[in-house]
């Protein structure tokens, strides 16, 4: 599975969860769960609401290459 750099990008910018998840609409929870790579799948929705709080792309918040080392 895809790991995310959502705390990456939230913590180089400055911004702590709780500030994403009212820019986003995603709960904290969910944010950290995604944060920790603590699901099942990812949430293509969840990432592209985070995405456009965050002034990035979805792809920026996607590590592709961990795709790669996991298959």
């Amino acid at each position: 599975m895809a790991q995310l750099k959502i705390k990456q990008v939230r913590l180089a910018q400055g911004k702590t969860q709780e500030t994403l998840a009212a820019l986003s609409g995603v709960s904290t929870d969910r944010i950290s769960r995604m944060e920790n790579n603590a699901l099942q799948c990812v949430d293509l929705d969840a990432v592209a609401l985070i995405a456009n709080a965050l002034n990035v792309s979805p792809h920026d918040l996607i590590d592709f290459e961990s795709v790669h080392e996991n298959q």
